[in-house]
């Protein structure tokens, strides 16, 4: 079924420029008599001009919008190639390659962008934008899969629930959103010794078009599903918002979830940097840069219990993993691999994994893989990269 069509030049023009044509030729012809095919030549020139101008704009311009292909000009996308809620917004900024074949935008148009899921935009030039995005949501509405926020466990004890009516206060809109799950709620110590070392992949589902443009105006974005020994987790945005959640069958138990914020400490007048504070079954992990040490760019990590930890990238040159070592320890409880790593010109291959020692806690596994998804396309810096920026303050 076709949503949408447009044709950049219409038949009324064909026969606008057809009539003037034959107008001209007559004219000419009925000035000059004795030639008339020579005559006539002369007012046709521009007339078949004309006619292959109108012709080309009409094979990269003309737009033909169904249940399942986008078609503009010779170029055609595919609707299950378009990320659910990839139409971009008017007044966002979007870079891309014009569709059809066209190098650039004719006078009277305007662009509409359509992100794909692997995050690159591809551009659109329309007469009628609003149209046109109003078709592309009616299209990719059966494909936007509703979002079932992670289910709110039995309530938590009394120190839980002062914690959560205090965000309640300062963010108005937490009460509309489920409140992290305590952890003996969701069946899940989060502060239990895991008992064995391992190792799992953390693949990230978001790529970086999304990550740049999207995680506000897009209500669900996931990230990535890891296997944490017995525990499922799925990580995944929600509003700005990165929560990760305990897998039973097809219900989720949410058991932390971090907003990423600007940093506010002395460090922040030269270079700026962002910060993740997290919720953990009601505990808060709080978080800021290292103000003093060789590290700056590492981050303290204080929790309950009189817990602490630190959090930094590690690698001579770029960074290819990131750290968290308990206080008073020097061996990491927690290494992320990257992978692809941020910046190399020759990152190495496989997958990306988090490895952990065997008395690690599943909130220690959670606390990197959240800060490195948060961080993983900007912000994650070593020191060669450091001194690159001039960041020796």
């Amino acid at each position: 079924m076709v949503r949408y069509r447009e044709r950049r030049v219409s038949a009324r023009a064909w026969w606008i420029l057809l009539g003037i044509c034959a107008a001209a030729c007559a004219a000419t012809i009925a000035a000059t008599p004795g030639h008339p095919v020579d005559v006539a030549s002369v007012p046709l020139i521009p007339g078949v001009i004309a006619a292959i101008t109108m012709w080309s704009v009409g094979l990269y311009g003309n737009i033909t919008l169904t249940d399942d292909t986008l078609r503009v000009g010779r170029h055609r996308l595919r609707v299950t190639d378009m990320h659910p809620y990839g139409v971009v917004p008017v007044g966002e900024r979007v870079d891309g390659q014009i569709m059809g074949g066209a190098y650039g935008s004719t006078l009277g148009t305007n662009i509409v962008g359509i992100q794909r899921h692997d995050g690159t935009t591809a551009l659109v030039e329309t007469r009628d934008p609003d149209a046109l995005r109003a078709a592309l949501q009616q299209v990719l509405a059966p494909h936007q899969a509703p979002f079932h926020p992670p289910s709110a466990p039995a309530p938590a004890p009394d120190r839980h629930r002062a914690a959560a009516s205090t965000a309640h206060r300062d963010d108005p809109g937490a009460a509309e959103r489920p409140s992290p799950a305590a952890d003996a709620a969701a069946g899940v110590d989060l502060w239990a010794p895991l008992g064995s070392a391992g190792s799992t992949v953390v693949e990230d589902l978001l790529r970086r078009g999304f990550h740049l443009g999207s995680t506000g105006r897009v209500p669900y974005l996931h990230r990535a599903d890891v296997q944490v020994g017995d525990v499922p987790l799925r990580l995944a945005w929600w509003q700005r918002t990165l929560a990760a959640a305990v897998l039973h069958g097809d219900d989720e138990r949410e058991v932390a979830r971090g907003r990423s914020e600007r940093g506010t400490g002395p460090q922040n007048l030269v270079w700026g940097y962002s910060l993740m504070p997290l919720d953990m079954g009601g505990a808060t992990i709080h978080v800021e840069r290292r103000r003093r040490g060789p590290e700056r760019w590492a981050l303290d990590v204080t929790g309950p219990d009189g817990r602490a930890w630190t959090w930094h990238p590690a690698g001579r040159v770029f960074a290819h993993r990131t750290e968290l070592t308990r206080a008073g320890d020097r061996r990491p409880v927690v290494t992320h691999q990257l992978r692809p790593i941020p910046g190399a010109p020759r990152s190495p291959a496989g997958p990306p994994t988090v490895t952990w020692r065997d008395d690690a806690t599943l909130a220690e596994v959670l606390m990197p893989v959240m800060w490195t998804l948060d961080r993983v396309y900007d912000g994650i810096l070593p020191k060669a990269q450091r001194l690159a920026r001039f960041d020796v303050l």
